[in-house]
């Protein structure tokens, strides 16, 4: 078939592709076929010869036109699918397609047209009897000699069986590396001449502590996996001998150095023609540890028996000791022979030997009785006995009692001693509540006067008090409150938040750690911020429940925005400034803040700046330095504000005038929180202060001068006026009043 498959392909690729070696009688034939006589005559008999090879072809050929219309099939096509050549013929090709292969076809068919081949292509047909198969379709595209497309030429094999296969042998590959990697055992595939490891599973990383990664590719031995080297050489030869190997025991030694029980068994299997083992090992280490704790438990038992300071004995139903233990001997005071074979009966006072036959009948009934038994020891001495016995029937043909007894005639006394003790505590109680029902009256009333809500809650997280203010806070209703402290009090309190999810997370770190201390924040609807405080309620120092504490803290949220957003303007207004802006810390005078103007006036960078907060003390002037210190230590001393003028050192080198106007800002309870100032380059404001002082110095000089020589002036007036009065002439001038008078 496979044969006959390839000859048709060949067939189908016509003669535009040269044949394979040992194929050439086709090509021969296709030659003699379609030697020319006129063209109709060629193109006929090639298409007979084609149809009469398909025709009787074992494998199914079809063809179709340009639009997928079906226009040729052969006889095994038809047997294929069950239909007859009447119901194909002139049908669309996708009728006879499954839905999802249908799809396919359509997208496939005009890149086959395009391409001119297709190969191992695959779809689903529909069968007539509603069946489904799986086949692979080979073709190529038929032309004629102008190149324009005639039909396709296509023939398919049912792969159906071989996809099964495929799928089946899958699905026995999946479920062996399920239960390869599932199993609880640790399963290895080794080489049997050295133990190469070729595989391994996770549960053989479980038990060796060897990552798949480092066991792969080296030896059991390599890995001293094997805790005695000569178990592996009796293993190995023991395989040899049957082939496989059951529950051989002995030991491993793990990557960490623990040496590790196991129950080994293997089976030979041959790999590429070399022996290989698969091994199954079964960590037994928990149950010889189990083994051996039972056999320390038996003689810790036996121990226990053995020096009990308690009586332990048997009895059967009529009363015989069967066997006891020294504690028996020692509290009566016979021998542990005397014991054995003596009636219970025997060691009761006379008085409570009548309550024995009520004993015997009260266990074989209930299979068991406890109580008060008044003996009398080998010296005459009466001690009070507690007991507490079991009838044993099970695994046993005569029934018998087990018995443990204790002597209590101590601990009786210090009972009635107790008794009267436990009557004054009970006074003494009294009087205590009384004390403590007042602490909790005060304790209650210090909770209802105090700002916060407060709720308290036990290790289950049910609510156990609250106080007046928690309702009022969070707006809780009396009535309400009791509704849900009956129910689920957090699921409640859960639905009144914008978001929940922190509170359920709080809740489950409480179940985790109760000792946790925590401060945190809740947004309830209506946009209500409470500030959350949770802390443990210890008994001496264990945690018996949690105090959940909530302040309102909306508006003091409201104002730290606001306070936020002041300074962020407050920063933008720096920023845009010329001047040299900054902030510093009122205690130290750090400076905390400064906007960038620190570049131009001072010459140095933001981050420079800031890297030394004490920067702008070492860049004042050296003359300046001293007084300048002791005015800012003062301002500091006394959180006053003011402004002063000194000289700086540039990063440069150069020196500037600046004035330094400063104050202290205070938060909303009048503390002071920083002090701020703002610097100006005066530079050029004293060079013109000193010059205006030099043109006013020369201006006085001259005005003096003039003031001078207008004295002079004045004087010799009056002189001429004295003269002419004593000539008894006129005055040449007006007095000087006169003229001032003017």
């Amino acid at each position: 078939m496979k044969r006959y498959s390839f000859i048709l392909r060949n067939a189908i690729n016509g003669m535009k592709k040269p044949e394979p070696k040992g194929r050439k009688t086709i090509n021969l034939a296709a030659k003699k076929a379609t030697v020319p006589r006129k063209k109709k005559e060629t193109l006929g008999g090639k298409e007979e010869g084609f149809r009469l090879l398909y025709e009787e072809a074992p494998i199914s050929y079809q063809s179709l036109d340009n639009r997928g219309i079906i226009v040729d099939v052969n006889r095994i096509w038809l047997e294929t699918l069950g239909y007859s050549r009447k119901e194909v013929i002139g049908r669309y090709f996708g009728d006879f397609l499954t839905e999802p292969s249908r799809s396919i076809f359509k997208e496939a068919f005009p890149r086959f047209k395009k391409k001119g081949e297709i190969h191992s292509r695959e779809f689903e047909l529909r069968k007539k009897d509603g069946s489904r198969i799986v086949v692979s379709f080979e073709g190529r595209i038929g032309h004629d000699e102008k190149g324009k497309l005639l039909r396709t030429h296509c023939v398919f094999q049912d792969i159906m069986e071989r996809k099964q296969t495929e799928k089946a042998l899958r699905e026995s590959e999946e479920k062996f590396a399920k239960v390869f990697q599932s199993s609880p055992d640790a399963v290895m595939i080794t080489r049997l001449t050295d133990g190469y490891l070729v595989e391994v599973n996770e549960a053989f990383s479980r038990i060796s502590g060897y990552e798949r990664n480092e066991a792969i590719g080296h030896g059991t031995l390599e890995l001293d996996l094997w805790a005695n080297p000569a178990d592996r050489e009796q293993y190995v030869q023991m395989l040899k001998e049957n082939g496989r190997v059951t529950n051989f025991e002995t030991t491993i030694r793990t990557k960490s150095g623990e040496i590790c029980s196991v129950l080994a068994s293997s089976e030979v299997i041959q790999i590429a023609g070399e022996d290989y083992m698969v091994s199954v090992v079964h960590d037994i280490t928990e149950r010889k540890r189990v083994e051996q704790a039972l056999r320390e438990s038996e003689e810790r038992y036996c121990d226990l028996v053995e020096h009990s300071l308690d009586l332990i004995c048997t009895h059967d139903l009529e009363g015989t000791l069967l066997s006891v233990n020294p504690a028996a001997a020692r509290l009566s005071g016979f021998s542990e022979e005397e014991l054995v074979g003596m009636n219970l009966k025997n060691l009761l006072v006379p008085e409570f030997r009548s309550q024995f036959v009520q004993y015997i009948a009260e266990i074989q009934v209930k299979g068991l009785a406890s109580g008060l038994m008044l003996v009398k020891t080998k010296g005459g001495e009466k001690r009070l006995w507690e007991y507490h016995n079991t009838l044993k029937t099970e695994g046993i043909e005569v029934p018998i009692v087990r018995g443990t007894a204790r002597d209590v005639t101590e601990r009786n006394r210090a009972e009635e001693e107790l008794s009267r003790y436990r009557k004054h505590l009970e006074e003494l109680f009294q009087t205590r509540t009384l004390e403590l029902e007042k602490s909790l009256s005060l304790i209650r009333a210090t909770l209802d006067s105090t700002a916060d809500g407060i709720i308290v809650t036990d290790m289950e997280q049910r609510v156990q008090a609250w106080n007046s203010r928690f309702l009022e806070v969070l707006s809780i209703p009396p009535e309400l409150m009791e509704q849900w402290v009956e129910g689920n009090f957090f699921r409640h309190l859960a639905q009144q938040m914008v978001n929940p999810q922190p509170l359920k997370e709080k809740l489950e770190r409480l179940n985790i750690d109760p000792y946790e201390t925590s401060q945190d924040e809740f947004i309830f609807k209506g946009s209500q911020l409470f500030e959350c405080y949770i802390g443990p309620q210890k008994l001496i120092d264990e945690v018996i429940g949690h105090v959940w504490s909530f302040r309102d803290i909306t508006e003091r949220r409201q104002a730290e925005r606001a306070l936020h957003e002041s300074e962020r303007k407050y920063k933008g207004l720096a920023e845009s400034l010329e001047q040299v802006v900054y902030r510093s810390d009122p205690d130290t005078l750090e400076e905390n803040y400064i906007n960038s103007s620190v570049l131009k006036v001072y010459g140095y960078t933001v981050e420079e700046w800031l890297s030394d907060p004490f920067l702008w003390k070492k860049i004042v002037h050296p003359e300046d330095k001293e007084w300048v210190d002791a005015l800012f230590e003062e301002a500091k001393a006394k959180r006053e504000g003011g402004s002063i003028e000194y000289r700086i050192i540039r990063k440069d080198g150069t020196a500037i005038w600046v004035s330094d106007n400063f104050s202290w800002e205070k938060d909303r309870e009048g503390n002071i929180v920083s002090m701020n100032g703002i610097v100006y380059d005066i530079t050029e404001h004293r060079k013109a202060g000193e010059k205006l002082r030099k043109y006013t110095d020369e201006l006085e000089k001259f005005n003096r001068a003039m003031v001078d020589r207008e004295k002079r002036i004045v004087e010799m007036k009056k002189e001429v006026n004295s003269l002419c009065r004593e000539l008894g002439r006129e005055p040449e001038y007006p007095p000087i009043w006169e003229k001032e008078k003017e």
